[in-house]
């Protein structure tokens, strides 16, 4: 958990990571809060993207879909700067929708580089975390949303993540 704990230390945006005492100190000592608790920057925010490529990002990413994304997405604040015309390709998306076609209101960009300070993050400064599932059957943990593990294979541990969610 040490060498977890000093990745996540390291990784820019992470102001401080919060152990059990920690935890306990900032009332987040529930059962499903996982092992760590990275607090995010003033001017930062946890993305939820747990793909490294964007083509083999899910359908949800580039649309408004608040029940099927692991945590808040402020980039649906914002149509993809790629688009032609985004608002055309909206109107048609609607129309699509309105004669009974199924379709994605894929206009949602994938760049979080768009959301400016942080989202999510109290005066407290809390604002997302991650936890391992160590038994490997996802009991200990509760149900998890996946993740790249790209933190625990920095820390050369070989668990995976587990939970990342920003409120």
């Amino acid at each position: 958990m040490a060498k977890v704990r000093a990745a996540l230390e390291e990784t820019p945006g992470v102001e401080r990571v919060l152990d059990e005492d920690g935890k306990r100190a900032a009332g987040l000592d529930h059962p499903r809060s996982g092992d760590l608790v990275a607090v995010a920057a003033a001017d930062a925010w946890f993305t939820y993207y747990f793909w490294e490529d964007d083509a083999r990002a899910p359908d949800y990413a580039r649309t408004v879909d608040i029940h099927r994304k692991p945590g808040y997405d402020p980039v649906e604040l914002f149509l993809d700067p790629k688009l032609t015309a985004p608002k055309l390709r909206v109107a048609w998306r609607l129309l699509q929708k309105k004669i009974g076609l199924r379709m994605l209101m894929d206009v949602i960009p994938l760049d979080a580089t768009l959301v400016r300070g942080s989202h999510g993050r109290d005066a407290g400064g809390f604002a997302g975390l991650a936890s391992a599932d160590r038994a490997g059957d996802g009991t200990d943990r509760g149900e998890g949303v996946g993740g790249n593990g790209g933190v625990w294979e920095a820390a050369g541990t070989g668990e995976r993540i587990k939970r990342f969610s920003a409120p």
